[in-house]
């Protein structure tokens, strides 16, 4: 099973913001154990963890929770398709948010929740489809 292989370090950049920035490599073991794919997100790379409404932050708060790292690789992934340098093992938008439901899976999130959450990436991510496809098309 997929797993992430170290803890999740780092430093708050600004309170008001929510950012926080890597302080060690955060890795992503893609497939089984010892299967020698990573997803390294590498050191210095910012995030806002994750992204809920703010209504919420009781049950999935930004920090903290269960679903920060799973988050972390989700964001990492979609960054880099968004600079034009997805990685090989998440090529696609719905590679990303494949992965992102391993990762809630394996960091203890329980069925209801992951679905849930992996709903939200899933649905953001086709809409934002649609809006390229149209923007291109114009």
């Amino acid at each position: 099973m997929s797993r992430f292989t170290g803890p999740l370090a780092v430093t708050f950049l600004s309170a008001k913001t929510g950012l926080a920035s890597l302080d060690q490599p955060l890795i992503w073991e893609v497939g089984e154990e010892g299967s020698g794919k990573e997803v390294v997100i590498p050191r210095g790379v910012v995030s806002d963890g994750v992204t809920s409404p703010r209504i919420i932050w009781w049950l999935v708060p930004p920090w903290g929770s269960k679903a920060t790292r799973p988050a972390m690789l989700h964001d990492f992934g979609i960054c880099l398709i968004k600079m034009g340098e997805p990685h090989t093992h998440m090529p696609t938008r719905k590679a990303v948010d494949h992965e992102f439901w391993l990762a809630l899976q394996a960091c203890g999130i329980g069925p209801i929740a992951a679905a849930i959450m992996w709903m939200g990436v899933r649905s953001w991510s086709l809409l934002r489809s649609i809006f390229d496809r149209m923007r291109r098309d114009e």
